[in-house]
This record gives C-alpha cells, sequence and structure tokens, in this order.
C-alpha cells in the first residue's frame, strides 16, 4: 500500500472519525444508527440496524447496546467477527468497518452506560420476550401498564438484567464517497501491532 503518511488520506481519516463522533452524540446524524453485519448460529449472513452509542478514535473502538437475549449476542461469542455501515445521503458517504465485537467485561463501566441512557431508551429492555421471537399480533413486547411514557427508576429494575454493551475493534475502515463527477474510494487498515496502512483505491 502507499505511504500512510499521504496528508489527504490523513486528513480524510480523520474526519471519518469527526463523522462517527458526530454520529453517536446526535441522534439526528445519519451516522446515528448503523448496519451491524454478523454471522448467524446457521452460517447464513444476518444484519440489522443498531444505535451507534460510542466512538473511541484512540482505541479504534465503537460501542453499541444490546439485548442479553438478542440472538447477536450468541453469534457474536461463537463468530466474533463482524462488520458495520454507515451511510450520509447528504454528502453520499458510506463507511464500512471491518473488526470483532464483544461484549463488554467491566461491570462499572456498563453500570455507568446503563445509567447515562435515557430512561425512556432503557424501556426497550423491559419487553417480556427475547428478540425475534414470534408474537400472537403486532407489540411492543413492553408490559402494558407501562403506557407510553417515561418508567420510573424503580419500574426499571427488572431491565437491568437484559442490558449488555458491545464493543467494536476496527481493523479496516473502507470510505467511498458518491459523486456525479465520479466516485473517490479509501482505504485504512490497522495490522495486530496497531501499525496502520492506508491507500487510494480504484472505486
Amino acid at each position: 500500500m502507499p505511504d500512510s503518511a499521504d496528508p489527504a488520506l490523513a486528513a480524510l481519516l480523520d474526519g471519518c472519525w469527526r463523522a462517527l463522533e458526530a454520529g453517536a452524540e446526535g441522534a439526528d446524524h445519519s451516522f446515528h444508527v448503523m448496519v451491524l453485519a454478523t454471522s448467524g448460529l446457521n452460517g447464513r449472513a444476518r444484519a440489522r440496524s443498531v444505535i451507534l452509542r460510542g466512538v473511541s478514535q484512540e482505541e479504534r473502538q465503537v460501542v453499541f447496546y444490546s439485548d442479553a437475549r438478542s440472538p447477536k449476542i450468541a453469534e457474536l461469542e461463537r463468530d466474533p467477527r463482524a462488520a458495520l455501515l454507515f451511510y450520509n445521503p447528504a454528502e453520499g458517504v458510506q463507511l464500512r468497518l471491518e473488526g470483532f465485537a464483544g461484549l463488554l467485561l467491566d461491570e462499572e463501566e456498563e453500570e455507568r452506560a446503563w445509567r447515562s441512557a435515557s430512561r425512556y431508551s432503557r424501556r426497550v429492555y423491559l419487553q417480556s420476550a427475547p428478540p425475534g421471537e414470534r408474537a400472537e399480533a403486532p407489540t411492543s413486547g413492553l408490559p402494558q401498564e407501562m403506557g407510553d411514557g417515561e418508567p420510573s427508576e424503580e419500574a426499571l429494575l427488572p431491565a437491568r438484567e437484559n442490558f449488555r454493551v458491545l464493543r467494536f475493534q476496527l481493523f479496516k475502515l473502507d470510505w467511498l464517497k458518491l459523486s456525479r463527477d465520479g466516485q473517490r474510494r479509501a482505504l485504512w487498515s490497522w495490522d495486530e501491532e496497531g501499525r496502520l496502512e492506508s491507500a487510494w483505491l480504484m472505486p
């Protein structure tokens, strides 16, 4: 690959991290919702939308939450290889990240993540059955007495055991810019020692 010191590539990579950080911080940002792809227990590809909750450029990590009963937990425990897809339609920018994802094992940090989330967003972990389980009719899965309001901390106590934090450690980031004047594409990859290589690619 070409020299990773290419200033244009370095500036572009920094811009990618800034965009990811903006996605984690703002619900209105197009990167706030990303697609997580995993290998299913049956060997077939699986993909779903998840919310971007945190980004660390220094550690090359992306954070998201999940219900502990979700199939993706078992999938990632069996095969931690995963990919993330982001798309900004206003700018015509796509980011594809490849890496490994797994559960956060630090209980104190998980508790801080739980407390930092709004009570309204935490209410989804109160659903009575695992995600993807069949239902007799359209349902939120939440207790009937919950209604549409924000639950109290006491009402959320049963939900805590269903809450999990996952970290995605990336080793490859692929940037694509869509344009009528011609696409542009770049790739950054890190080896096991954290050494970075970068290159412009044919779109």
